[in-house]
């Protein structure tokens, strides 16, 4: 069976379609069937209609951060996901992640659509500081962790 040559992508993940092509270019390989389509919250599906992205990644819409995953943020007074949580994730799959990276993709969920209460609020809360303060996203990363 020939496999897609179409590229999938979620976040910073480019999927790895096919493991033995030699022209095979990715950073992520999804341990089920391959991806053959966009579900339509945008996450890579297989031809069965499953997501190809474990509820257990930051990146996923559906992820809820723990008690241990989140921290008080003093600038937007709501706790938010730590971005140390993006980092270790995105490392352990064996994708180079800095820090400025961990928390522009934790900004980035935080901005994906949610029925979710807390994300609601995180989101709002991030949407407020920006329209109110009139800042672009890298700006607002500043204000929250105290950069200069």
């Amino acid at each position: 069976m020939e496999q897609p040559s179409t590229k999938f992508k979620w976040g910073p993940l480019f999927y790895i379609t096919d493991i033995f092509s030699d022209n095979n270019v990715g950073n992520y390989y999804h341990p089920g069937l391959p991806p053959v389509s966009y579900s339509t919250r945008g996450v890579p599906i297989d031809e069965n209609g499953i997501e190809c992205l474990d509820l257990s990644c930051p990146l996923h819409p559906d992820w809820a951060p723990n008690k241990f995953q989140v921290e008080y943020n003093d600038y937007l007074q709501v706790s938010a996901p730590k971005w140390e949580v993006y980092s270790e994730w995105l490392n352990n799959k064996l994708i180079v992640c800095t820090e400025g990276q961990a928390k522009k993709w934790m900004i980035w969920w935080t901005l994906l659509p949610t029925p979710y209460s807390y994300r609601r609020l995180f989101r709002q809360t991030i949407v407020n500081k920006m329209t109110l303060n009139n800042l672009t996203p890298k700006e607002l990363l500043k204000e929250m962790y105290n950069e200069s």
